[in-house]
């Protein structure tokens, strides 16, 4: 039987451009977006994952988003694929957001994997960038 490794581990996230898209537009209330981005994750997470997320812009700026994504790499040397949901804000121009690997997910050398990730942005613009926390088990 093989042990589960448990690891904090720290990884860069960079993104493409996006645009969300607006699909209500309330009178008065929050708008509700939703949109496609395209990241890229450097360090010891090799990988590039694609994020369907929704967001809602209230009248003051805050924005609550959800999202699901599914990252294609490498961690620590293992390759496969999984999926994150995330969790965040955006509030006074910082981003912060917790990602949960969906129990299940993993694929080929990740399978099995869990746990989670954290990050904070003060630069949410077209060229941002975060560090990202990971607390995960790979088994």
């Amino acid at each position: 039987m093989t042990q589960a490794a448990t690891d904090t581990r720290t990884t860069t996230l960079t993104w493409e451009p996006w645009q969300p898209a607006p699909f209500v537009e309330p009178n008065g209330g929050p708008m509700l977006m939703r949109g496609s981005v395209r990241n890229h994750y450097t360090g010891r997470l090799e990988a590039v994952g694609t994020l369907e997320t929704l967001v809602t812009v209230h009248p003051d700026g805050r924005s609550p988003m959800i999202g699901l994504e599914r990252v294609d790499g490498t961690l620590d040397g293992r390759r496969g694929t999984f999926v994150v949901r995330l969790d965040g804000v955006v509030e006074n121009g910082t981003a912060t957001a917790t990602l949960t690997i969906v129990p299940g997910s993993g694929t080929d050398e990740l399978a099995g994997i869990s746990g989670s990730a954290t990050y904070v942005c003060r630069n949410v613009g077209p060229d941002g960038h975060a560090e990202v926390t990971l607390d995960v088990h790979l088994s």
